[in-house]
């Protein structure tokens, strides 16, 4: 009977964190736990941390487009929200 109950558990804890991936093109909204990392983002709209989200950037480099093609982006990260930018190339 113990371990039905041990297996129960295993099964309403789920699979690990979501993961947002940077999209090609429009506004990048992260309201999961978020991990990136070695590459090059091309953000072509707004970067939006929700509230209870945690987005990390390792080792990228981010460049935000804007202009009259795009328009005026911008990175918000909203209370309750986080956004780490990490380099361990040192």
């Amino acid at each position: 009977m113990l371990l039905l109950l041990v297996a129960s558990a295993v099964l309403i804890l789920g699979p690990a964190a979501a993961q947002t991936d940077p999209p090609t093109t429009g506004d990048w909204t992260v309201a999961d736990t978020t991990v990136v990392e070695n590459q090059t983002i091309e953000l072509k709209g707004d970067l939006t941390v929700s509230n209870g989200g945690n987005l990390t950037l390792r080792n990228v480099t981010l460049k935000v487009f804007s202009g009259s093609t795009y328009g005026t982006n911008g990175i918000t990260v909203e209370a309750g929200g986080t956004l780490r930018i990490e380099d361990y190339n040192k």
